[in-house]
């Protein structure tokens, strides 16, 4: 979920990082800032190179298709997400894997708590970026990415 301004007032960009086995879906990392573009690029190469992902999904909007240029020239698998429905509807699209316990969340991360404080408060809460990252990355159904994949 990218943003394009660093005011105090602006969204934040969030790359949400997720590991796929078996039907369940596991939070491994979060990035969180208000960052310039160029900023935002070498965040997202940062990401990448820590990881490793099979694949790298970029909402299509503000700074995306930009961003999702400058990773595909440095070889990474990017899908572009149209922004498709409101982020209230694209989060209650995933409800039933968070009813059935199929989505986990690492305990002791340092992000957590705020996480979990703009997830439960959604959509009262004063950011939705977290959560719209997290709906994207639930939402993505072509991912082969496995436990075989972490390095």
């Amino acid at each position: 979920d990218t943003a394009g301004k660093t005011g105090p007032r602006n969204s934040f960009s969030v790359c949400t990082t997720w590991l796929k086995e078996n039907n369940n879906y596991y939070l491994l990392d979060e990035v969180r800032g208000r960052f310039d573009f160029p900023t935002l690029e070498d965040t997202a190469l940062n990401c990448i190179k820590k990881h490793k992902p099979y694949m790298v999904l970029v909402e299509d909007a503000s700074t995306g298709a930009a961003l999702e240029s400058t990773l595909r020239k440095a070889g990474t698998v990017v899908k572009l997400v149209p922004v498709q429905l409101d982020k209230v509807s694209r989060l209650f699209l995933q409800q039933g894997k968070f009813a059935s316990g199929r989505v986990f969340f690492p305990q002791n991360a340092p992000f957590l708590p705020e996480l979990l404080k703009e997830l439960l408060r959604f959509p009262q809460s004063r950011t939705t970026d977290r959560v719209d990252s997290i709906s994207q990355a639930l939402a993505y159904e072509g991912s082969t990415y496995t436990l075989d994949n972490v390095r």
